[in-house]
């Protein structure tokens, strides 16, 4: 059985390794942002919301948006 390109129409039919690199940045922010909720150190907080911030500012990077990074 051979697949289509209209099987996965929400797919991207080119690899990028912007993309994979952006999953993977959002998906440690995601970490970060639990890490930061569950965190009852303020120290730790705001270490945990400035790596949050560089991630973010990584993602926008990743999505060619400079001007907003």
């Amino acid at each position: 059985m051979m697949l289509s390109a209209n099987y996965f129409p929400n797919l991207p039919l080119e690899f990028n390794i912007a993309n994979v690199f952006l999953y993977i940045f959002c998906f440690l922010l995601i970490i970060v942002n639990i890490y930061l909720a569950l965190s009852f150190n303020l120290l730790k907080s705001i270490l945990l919301m400035s790596l949050s911030s560089l991630i973010i500012c990584i993602c926008y990077l990743l999505m060619d948006a400079p001007d907003v990074a």
